[in-house]
């Protein structure tokens, strides 16, 4: 405590928001500073929380002392973090959202407005993107859960095509390939409408 000089460390607390960054936020777990000296630099805290998939949540971790004080939720470094989609088998069930896909998608997240998401993806395929005159402009590989998107802020790509640029608005033409076992070469046709 800079005022009496003491140190008055109790622990730290740690919240959700769904919403958004500056909440409102849900209070999940607390760590108290006996428990807290347990860990090293660099050592992970896993507990599980019940989400919506696709629905994109954030977590913040406050300090408190014996007095009751804790440190704003404001001084924040986050990621948004979802729960991923589970893998589908019935290529029939394959989507892409939104569709269709305009400059500001609608998602909850400013970071996420420049993407589409397919959904409903077998864990592991192949996803070609056409032109309506048949120009393969994406190629992108899956292995993993049941989504993935065309841009993304990890990537820094939002909605670039391979030869990076930004798609025009019009129609276009997936393709899905599976690769799972037991079911490789099986494939879906579809398509989305991108509005500038």
């Amino acid at each position: 405590d800079p005022g009496t000089g003491e140190n008055d460390f109790a622990g730290y607390r740690i919240y959700r928001s769904e919403i958004h960054i500056t909440g409102p936020w849900e209070f999940l777990e607390d760590i108290s500073a006996s428990e807290a000296a347990a860990y090293k630099q660099g050592d992970k805290i896993a507990f599980q929380v019940e989400t919506d998939p696709g629905i994109p949540f954030r977590f913040a971790v406050t300090s408190y002392d014996t007095h009751g004080l804790e440190s704003g939720i404001t001084a924040y470094t986050f990621f948004a973090a979802e729960a991923p989609k589970a893998p589908s088998d019935d290529m029939t069930q394959i989507r892409v959202v939104p569709n269709p896909f305009r400059q500001r998608s609608g998602l909850l997240d400013p970071a996420q407005n420049n993407r589409l998401a397919f959904v409903n993806i077998p864990a592991k395929c192949t996803i070609r993107i056409y032109t309506l005159a048949g120009d393969l402009i994406k190629i992108i590989e899956h292995d993993g859960f049941g989504e993935t998107t065309w841009g993304s802020q990890s990537d820094g790509n939002y909605l670039q095509t391979d030869f990076s640029e930004s798609p025009a608005a019009g129609l276009y033409i997936y393709h899905v390939t599976s690769h799972v076992a037991g079911q490789e070469g099986q494939s879906h046709v579809g398509k989305f409408m991108i509005i500038r």
